[in-house]
């Protein structure tokens, strides 16, 4: 599998990060995280008060509650090799039925 170049990688964090963050504060709070993770179909077990509680706690650095930019780079990784796992299964899976 190809790697994403650095740049393009961060042009898909920094998208995420403001898809995630509704109001433009520049953060993203408790329930913008809630939303970001009810709105994908494969995030959405993460989509739970309590799991997302224990991110932002794990996460936030200086302890305000929310997650700017840098606090939220390890989180957007996490996303989006949950998403990219989720997607080649998908495919494995389409190709198995079709090689059938």
């Amino acid at each position: 599998m190809e790697s994403i170049e650095p740049e393009k990688l961060e042009q898909i964090l920094h998208e995420a990060f403001c898809a995630a963050d509704k109001d433009s504060s520049g953060f993203v709070d408790r329930d913008e995280l809630l939303v970001a993770f009810a709105s994908s179909p494969v995030l959405q077990p993460y989509a739970d008060p309590l799991i997302v509680d224990q991110v932002i706690a794990q996460l936030d650095t200086n302890n305000d509650g929310q997650l700017n930019y840098v606090e939220f780079i390890p989180l957007g990784h996490d996303m989006l090799k949950t998403i990219v796992a989720s997607e080649l299964k998908v495919r494995q899976i389409s190709m198995d039925w079709f090689i059938d």
